[in-house]
C-alpha cells in the first residue's frame, strides 16, 4: 500500500496556505510571500540606530467608542484636520461621521461609488475632499445639512485600482498611486469644481502603495513594490515631476508617512523584514538617509502616520498590532513606547485627532472602526 504521508504533507501545506489567504482581505492589495531579501543590519559605526521593541510597555491606548458599517470591510479612514467630523472609505461606500460629545459616532451622509475599496483624503481647509478607487472624484463636504456632494467630473488617471491619495498642502495638487506603479499628478480646483492630470512619474515596476507630501508641498515620497522608496519633486509651474532621491530597502515598501513638521520620513516593508524605517534629507535636501531600523512586527507593515505634532507616529502590521513611537527627528531616532494588540479585526488605517490625543482605527477584516484615547501616551 503506498504510503500517504506525501499527500497528508500536501494537505497540510495547502491548509497552511488556505489560512494566509483568509488572513489578506485584499490579497491584490498585498505582497506575495518571497522572503529572499537579506536584513539589513543597523546600531554598528555609520548605520542606522536600532530602535528596540519594549518588551513591556505601559498600557496607554484606551478604547472609547466604535462604528459599524453595513459593508464587507473597512479600508480608509481620515480625521478632518479643523474638527470631528471623519470621513470612512469602505467597500463601494464613503461615510460621513462625526464625533459627538459623549465621543459616539453619529453617521450624517453616505456616498456611494461604482469602484470598490475607496480611499479618501480631506483638503488641508477640511472643506472638501478626494476619493478613490478606480476612479478620483472630487467632493464637497457640508456640515450644516450633513451631506456629500461631487462637484467635478470623475477623472480615471490611474490604470486598475488606486491604492492611496495625498492632497498638497496648498490645496491646489494632490497625487494618486495604485495598482500600475504610476504616480499621477493632479489639479484641484475647488472653486471651479475641476479635477486635472497635469504629470505622471513611473516608478519602474510593480504597484505603488502609498504617498506622502512635504511639508512644502514641494515634495512627496511613493512607497513601492520594486522595494525602493522614492521621493519625486514638483513643478507645477511646469508640469512636472522628477526623481531627488531613492532608497532601496529589505522588502516591498507598502506604507509612507512624512513629517508635519520637517524633513522626516517614516516608510515600513512587507516581507522578510517587515521594517519601520526613519529617513531623513540632508540639510540641503541633497540626499535621504536612513537613521533608525524597528523590526517588532511579525508581518508586514501596512499603516504609519504621524501626530499632527510631529514627535508621535504609529505603525500598524499585518500582524494585527498597533505601535507607539516617539520620533527624535533631530537625533534620528525611532523609541518604542507602547502596543495596542487588544484588535482581533485587524488594522486598515489609522487617522490623528487634530490635537493629537485620540485615533481613529479603521479594521482589515471588518467595516468597523475603533476610537483610542491615546492622550496618556504622550507627556
Amino acid at each position: 500500500m503506498p504510503s500517504r504521508e506525501p499527500r497528508f504533507a500536501r494537505v497540510l501545506i495547502w491548509l497552511m496556505l488556505a489560512a494566509v489567504a483568509c488572513h489578506a482581505e485584499d490579497p491584490a492589495h498585498e505582497p506575495s510571500l518571497d522572503d529572499s531579501a537579506a536584513c539589513a543590519s543597523c546600531g554598528l559605526p555609520s548605520e542606522p540606530t536600532c530602535a528596540p521593541e519594549k518588551t513591556a510597555p505601559a498600557p496607554c491606548f484606551f478604547p472609547l467608542s466604535t462604528y459599524d458599517g453595513a459593508t464587507e470591510l473597512s479600508i480608509s479612514v481620515a480625521w478632518s484636520p479643523i474638527d470631528d467630523f471623519v470621513l470612512s472609505g469602505a467597500a463601494g461606500e464613503l461615510r460621513l461621521l462625526e464625533l459627538t460629545g459623549d465621543a459616539s459616532f453619529r453617521e450624517l451622509a453616505i456616498f456611494r461609488d461604482q469602484g470598490g475599496r475607496i480611499d479618501v483624503a480631506w483638503s488641508p481647509d477640511g472643506r472638501f475632499a478626494l476619493s478613490a478607487s478606480t476612479d478620483v472624484r472630487l467632493l464637497a463636504v457640508d456640515r450644516a445639512t450633513g451631506s456629500i456632494a461631487q462637484i467635478a467630473p470623475a477623472l480615471t488617471p490611474n490604470a486598475g485600482d488606486i491604492y492611496a491619495l495625498a492632497w498638497a498642502p496648498d490645496g491646489t495638487a494632490a497625487v494618486s498611486v495604485g495598482q500600475d506603479g504610476v504616480a499621477r499628478l493632479l489639479g484641484v480646483d475647488t472653486a471651479a469644481g475641476s479635477l486635472d492630470e497635469l504629470a505622471s512619474f513611473a516608478v519602474g515596476g510593480g504597484k505603488t502603495f502609498d504617498v506622502a507630501f512635504s511639508p512644502d508641498g514641494a515634495l512627496f515620497a511613493i512607497a513601492n513594490a520594486n522595494r525602493t522608496l522614492v521621493i519625486v519633486s514638483v513643478d507645477l509651474e511646469n508640469r512636472s515631476l522628477a526623481e531627488v532621491a531613492r532608497i532601496e530597502e529589505d522588502g516591498w515598501v507598502t506604507a509612507v508617512a512624512w513629517s508635519p513638521t520637517d524633513d522626516a520620513v517614516l516608510s515600513g516593508t512587507w516581507l522578510s523584514c517587515n521594517t519601520v524605517l526613519l529617513s531623513s534629507f540632508e540639510r540641503d535636501r541633497s540626499a535621504l538617509v536612513t537613521r533608525s531600523r524597528f523590526r517588532g512586527h511579525t508581518s508586514g507593515v501596512r499603516v504609519l502616520a504621524f501626530n499632527p505634532a510631529g514627535d508621535r507616529a504609529v505603525s500598524a502590521g499585518h500582524d494585527d498590532t498597533l505601535r507607539l513611537f516617539d520620533v527624535s527627528t533631530t537625533g534620528g531616532t525611532l523609541s518604542h513606547l507602547a502596543t495596542w494588540d487588544e484588535n482581533a479585526l485587524g488594522v486598515h488605517d489609522v487617522s490623528f485627532s487634530p490635537d493629537g490625543s485620540r485615533l481613529l482605527v479603521a479594521a482589515s477584516h471588518a467595516d468597523h472602526l475603533t476610537l483610542l484615547d491615546v492622550s496618556a501616551c504622550v507627556p
